[in-house]
């Protein structure tokens, strides 16, 4: 699967509700989630996505650390019926753990865009934009992007590029 993907810090999360508001964007769900990062193969990232009420999730995706929109390439693997203690002493057991991100992630959608809220523990506020693009033009998902970072007052210097992992462990 393929979406077209933004990220930006954001001055508040109550700033990021008004706009979803403003949009008309759905509410979906607020929860809890642990991203626990895996060592993976060059240019691939690994995750193992804990989250309050929902079963865990393998999450492998490639996608370039640009700041600008950028396309990335992802799999789901749902581990439906396992406990998450033992898909954790699983992974652990064979792969390193490069390193954990917790944050309380809200889901909004809009015309088929996935917008998260996420406080992330140690970095602050943030707003991600997920654009599909099966079926969708490339060109059509940037422009709706443009849209979407002009409603929520997202400027050049607050995308970011990497993952909040990449974020957690820089220097």
């Amino acid at each position: 699967m393929k979406n077209l993907e933004i990220k930006a810090s954001c001055d508040s999360i109550e700033k990021a509700r008004e706009a979803c508001a403003r949009l008309g964007a759905e509410f979906q769900w607020r929860r809890r989630q642990r991203d626990i990062y895996f060592a993976a193969a060059s240019g691939r990232r690994l995750k193992l996505r804990v989250e309050d009420n929902a079963p865990p999730l393998l999450v492998s995706y490639a996608r370039p650390d640009e700041r600008d929109a950028r396309t990335c390439d992802y799999r789901l693997l749902d581990l439906y019926g396992k406990c998450h203690s033992e898909c954790m002493a699983f992974f652990r057991s064979a792969l390193p753990v490069v390193c954990e991100v917790s944050k309380m992630r809200e889901l909004h959608t809009l015309e088929g865009t996935r917008i998260h809220i996420d406080e992330v523990d140690g970095l602050g506020v943030f707003v991600e934009f997920e654009l599909p693009l099966d079926g969708r033009d490339e060109g059509e998902a940037r422009a709706k992007a443009a849209e979407l970072m002009e409603a929520f007052g997202i400027r050049e210097e607050d995308l970011h590029g990497g993952s909040y992992c990449d974020m957690l462990s820089a220097p």
